[in-house]
C-alpha cells in the first residue's frame, strides 16, 4: 500500500500529490480531495514515487494534504453538476467579456461546492470596470460573481501544461510561493541567455532558475 498518490481534478487536471491517508488506492480509483475551493472528486493517476515517500523529514512531504475519502456515487453526482455549472459560466462570461469588449483575457472560473459563489479568474493589462459585466452574470445564474485579476505566473498555474523539462508545470503542482526571478541567476549558473529557453509558458523567466542559484 502505498502511503502517497498523484491524482487530478477534471479531464484536463494536471496531477497532484496527496497524503493516501491508510486507503488502498490505485490508479483509476475516484476519490475526494481538499481543495482551496472546497472538496472536489479527483482521480488517482499514479504512485508518488518510493524515493520521495520514504524521506520522513522531506519538505515536500509535509505539504501533502490527505485524501479525505473514496468517492461514492453521490460525490461523482455532485462534482458533474458543479463542473457542468462551471462550464456554462465561463462560456457565459466569455462571450459578455466580448459584448462589452473588455480588455482582459478570461483564465478559470471556479464554483464553491454548494453552487452559490463564483470565482472568475483574469489578466489583464489595466484597470478595468467590470461591475455591468458582474451584475449580469449574477442575473443570469443567480448566483454571487467575484472578478479575481492574477498574474501571469497564477495565470500559468491555473492553466496547466508541461514546461521544456517535459515535466507539469512547478507552478501547477507544488510551487505555492514565487520569488523574485532575475537575468543574473540565469549569469551565475552560465546559463545560455536565450530569452526563448530562460522563459517559460507565463512568459516570464522560469521559475526553476532559483532552484540551484544559492
Amino acid at each position: 500500500m502505498r502511503e502517497f498518490i498523484a491524482a487530478k481534478i477534471g479531464e484536463g487536471g494536471v496531477p497532484k500529490e496527496f497524503a493516501a491517508a491508510g486507503l488502498d488506492l490505485r490508479p483509476g480509483d475516484a476519490i475526494v480531495v481538499p481543495t482551496e475551493a472546497g472538496e472536489r472528486v479527483a482521480e488517482v493517476v499514479a504512485d508518488v514515487p518510493s524515493a520521495c515517500s520514504s524521506c520522513s523529514g522531506c519538505a515536500v512531504k509535509k505539504s501533502f494534504a490527505a485524501v479525505a475519502r473514496v468517492a461514492t456515487e453521490e460525490d461523482r453526482r455532485r462534482e458533474a453538476i458543479r463542473e457542468e455549472r462551471e462550464k456554462e459560466t465561463f462560456r457565459s462570461c466569455l462571450l459578455k467579456v466580448k459584448e462589452h469588449n473588455l480588455p482582459l483575457k478570461l483564465i478559470k472560473a471556479e464554483l464553491d461546492v454548494d453552487l452559490t459563489h463564483a470565482a472568475l479568474y483574469f489578466t489583464a493589462d489595466e484597470r478595468i470596470d467590470f461591475r455591468a459585466l458582474v451584475r449580469e452574470l449574477s442575473g443570469e445564474f443567480h448566483i454571487r460573481i467575484e472578478m479575481k485579476q492574477v498574474g501571469p505566473r497564477d495565470a500559468a498555474g491555473m492553466v496547466g501544461g508541461f514546461g521544456t523539462c517535459g515535466r507539469p508545470l512547478c507552478c501547477s503542482t507544488f510551487l505555492k510561493k514565487f520569488r523574485p526571478i532575475s537575468i543574473k541567476m540565469a549569469k551565475k549558473q552560465n546559463l545560455t541567455l536565450n530569452p526563448s529557453k530562460l522563459s517559460g509558458l507565463c512568459g516570464r523567466l522560469k521559475c526553476c532558475l532559483a532552484y540551484e542559484y544559492d
